[in-house]
């Protein structure tokens, strides 16, 4: 396996576990006779390290955010969907960050004033946003990871 296909395919393992939504017979489909879906809420953690208060900066509404980082792309796509009914939630805000390849975040230390890796967007009609990013990087104590958090 090639290192590229590698990571990517870690990408979609990690997209993919964010959102659950129940499928009948390994489909998404659904019948009158068929059981409702159900949806599985993810536990809300720490804020993790280095978060930034994006609220009144419209400079962060973007969908690339890796302005002079380098590493291998990555093309983060979320869909948010309400616990109670399944459906896409739209109008909602998302925010992400992580450090880049060398395990720096942008805003802190000697990266004070900078700012990439750090985004927010709209989720749109279908619950969707997408970024444009590179492959996070690590440091002591924590694996690869990508933050995000979702304002309702």
């Amino acid at each position: 396996m090639k290192r590229k296909e590698f990571l990517r395919g870690l990408g979609l393992a990690g997209v993919g576990s964010l959102l659950f939504k129940g499928s009948v017979n390994g489909m998404n489909s659904r019948n009158a006779s068929a059981p409702p879906p159900s949806c599985t809420l993810i536990p809300s953690e720490t804020a993790g390290p280095f978060p930034l208060d994006l609220t009144d900066n419209n400079f962060y509404f973007r969908q690339d955010v890796r302005e002079d980082r380098e590493g291998v792309q990555h093309n983060v796509k979320l869909r948010i969907i309400g616990q109670d009914n399944c459906e896409p939630m739209a109008n909602l805000r998302v925010n992400i960050w992580h450090c880049d390849k060398d395990g720096n975040y942008s805003g802190y230390g000697t990266e004070l004033g900078q700012t990439y890796l750090r985004g927010y967007q709209i989720t749109d009609s279908n619950g969707e946003v997408e970024f444009v990013t590179i492959f996070p990087g690590w440091y002591n104590g924590r694996i690869c990871h990508i933050h995000f958090q979702v304002y309702v």
